[in-house]
């Protein structure tokens, strides 16, 4: 006979193993349902045959009968297994209906998550309260020195880059055309980059940019702003310092947490593709994340505002921080986290409306194309990936199945020994949202590439996770020894990625530095009030005027309107050989040449 047993309390934990179990119960139902001839997990036309409505209503009736039943105790004792047995399910239609041996093996990954979960349960301990640590000035000072050797080394790769002529038009000349706008006249306003005037807050809306102006007007420099964006990434040092500090590691492990940062790859290498409003992330979101730990307001507040500064998809990682403290915050009823929470995901919500909104009315709208692999039309909205994935998960798990994102994958965990996901507390697991949502899932390939800009805010995320799962372990010497392998790994990528490129752009300008010498003096023949079409790669290095167009990507009427054109002669433009004829037949005269390398042709009449 059923024995009753009726729950003292409701339980956030249980409502929220209720929901999943019944949405990935209703997803496998909605697979089940496609017509056999379009049946398959991955494809949109799949996809599109199955309904949104239908999907909630099956969830919500299931989720109700679960917490029914949750009153019998013989319920109870298998009910946790209903999870991972609703993946197990959906995981082998959607194999059989298409096979993949790394669509396999991840769903392989995510069920052995959702089976120590039924085995041994979420992690109801109350929260530790943080015992802070002070350090031994050695380790600060180590950390220090390391951070100023990573910066030198940033910068020297990122200075050499442009002077060797390996930066281009987009998007470092864009960058230091509106520097020089927005010191001149305090509008970031480019031609170069939608050939035409326009502000580039239509594109993306960056107002952090402002912050970096003060030191642009004291040395306007393209190489300021590279130096600068090296000082802004390594600067993350400093929130993580005092994080790991507030969580009760010792010196020695803040410095060896601080050395794993700053050695891998995701924010080392992340000067690679020049300047970009990225490098904000990192050590404003642990700033964040520190102001959160610590209960200290004010910082949680700038930290906050100005990450929606940087950039139009930033609301992105306040709001899954808003989200991660209502729910931590509804488990152990802490009111203050369920309030700080809910402002930051309001907060979020209301200000990417809101700039969505001035995109799409003002600009150019919302980058939404890097997902069109989740959309079934190229108008689709950045709505459409939610409604995919609730509808099939399994094409969620099957977009980071490729083995480019494996790698990308073992690139940015391996350094931190896989630590983020070695947790109980699997509220935790909502900070891995904007890992897998900006890194995994596009198939846009810069969104997963190591040396590009799009690590700087997941890496935040991660390193957090880090930190607070160490904290949790109770020998000191066991985190050190997780520590010491952590920048042993990461010190073995640093040198295999970041520092051969490094070395690599240094030695290249040393070795020819004559020659550029010489394309310096033959650009500096061009009058900075000139306006001019440039190739790409010189584009950067006479942006700093009001008019300056791409040669490969303007307008007839803008080239042959320019009183000068710089020509490649070293990656001719896709133009050549006829845009000389052109050139020649509107009295355009060939003014400089270095052979085998440029020439500029100048307009008379």
């Amino acid at each position: 006979m059923l024995k009753l047993h009726i729950s003292s309390r409701w339980s956030v934990r249980n409502w929220m193993r209720h929901i999943l179990s019944a949405w990935l119960i209703a997803a496998a139902i909605e697979f089940l349902l496609v017509p056999t001839s379009l049946k398959s997990p991955t494809h949109m036309h799949s996809i599109a045959q199955m309904s949104l409505l239908r999907l909630l209503c099956i969830t919500g009736v299931i989720a109700v009968t679960f917490d029914y039943l949750t009153r019998f105790q013989q319920f109870q004792r298998i009910e946790r297994w209903i999870l991972p047995g609703a993946f197990a399910m959906l995981s082998v239609l959607s194999l059989i209906t298409r096979w993949s041996l790394l669509l396999a093996g991840l769903c392989a990954l995510v069920l052995v998550i959702l089976c120590v979960y039924a085995l041994r349960g979420w992690n109801n301990a109350p929260l530790p309260t943080p015992t802070p640590k002070k350090a031994k000035k050695r380790y600060f000072w180590l950390t220090l020195g390391l951070s100023l050797c990573v910066f030198l080394f940033m910068s020297i790769w990122s200075v050499c880059k442009h002077l060797s002529y390996h930066t281009y038009s987009f998007d470092f000349g864009i960058f230091v055309q509106m520097f020089h706008n927005m010191k001149t006249t305090g509008l970031p306003t480019t031609t170069l980059e939608r050939d035409q005037i326009l502000s580039h807050f239509n594109v993306h809306v960056s107002p952090i940019y402002y912050l970096m102006l003060p030191f642009y007007w004291l040395f306007p420099s393209p190489l300021t702003l590279q130096v600068l964006q090296a000082a802004v990434i390594v600067s993350a040092v400093i929130p993580l310092w005092k994080l790991a500090g507030h969580h009760g590691l010792s010196g020695l492990q803040r410095f060896l947490i601080c050395s794993a940062l700053l050695l891998a790859p995701a924010l080392s290498a992340g000067v690679n593709y020049d300047l970009h409003e990225n490098c904000f992330l990192t050590v404003l979101i642990l700033w964040l994340f520190y102001g959160i730990d610590a209960k200290k307001l004010p910082t949680l507040t700038v930290a906050a505002v100005l990450t929606l500064l940087v950039k139009e998809d930033a609301p992105v990682y306040v709001a899954v921080i808003g989200l991660w403290q209502m729910v931590s915050g509804l488990l152990h009823r802490q009111r203050w986290s369920i309030k700080t929470g809910s402002v930051l995901l309001g907060g979020a919500v209301v200000y990417f409306l809101g700039v969505t909104a001035y995109l799409a009315n003002f600009g150019d709208g919302v980058m939404s194309t890097r997902y069109l692999n989740f959309m079934t039309s190229q108008d689709g909205s950045l709505l459409s990936v939610i409604k995919c994935v609730l509808l099939s998960p399994m094409k969620a798990i099957y977009e980071c199945a490729t083995m480019d994102k494996i790698k990308f994958v073992i690139q940015t965990l391996l350094p931190l020994l896989a630590l983020p996901l070695l947790t109980r507390r699997f509220e935790r697991y909502l900070l891995l949202i904007p890992y897998v949502l900006v890194n995994l899932l596009s198939d846009y390939p810069h969104q997963f590439d190591i040396l590009c800009q799009y690590n700087f805010g997941t890496l935040a995320f991660l390193i957090y996770l880090t930190v607070v799962v160490l904290s949790e372990w109770r020998l000191s010497r066991r985190r050190t020894m997780a520590l010491l392998a952590s920048v042993v790994a990461s010190g073995a990528l640093f040198y295999m990625i970041p520092l051969k490129k490094g070395v690599n752009y240094s030695l290249t300008y040393l070795y020819s530095r004559e020659t550029y010498r010489q394309i310096d003096q033959i650009l500096e023949t061009i009058p900075e009030d000139s306006s001019v079409c440039s190739a790409p790669r010189f584009s950067p290095h006479i942006a700093s005027r009001t008019t300056l167009y791409d040669l490969e990507y303007c307008s007839s009427e803008h080239l042959l309107g320019c009183e000068y054109v710089v020509v490649d002669l070293k990656h001719p433009s896709k133009r050549m050989p006829k845009l000389i004829e052109d050139l020649y037949a509107n009295d355009y005269t060939e003014t400089h040449r270095l052979e085998g390398q440029l020439a500029i042709y100048q307009l008379y009449g």
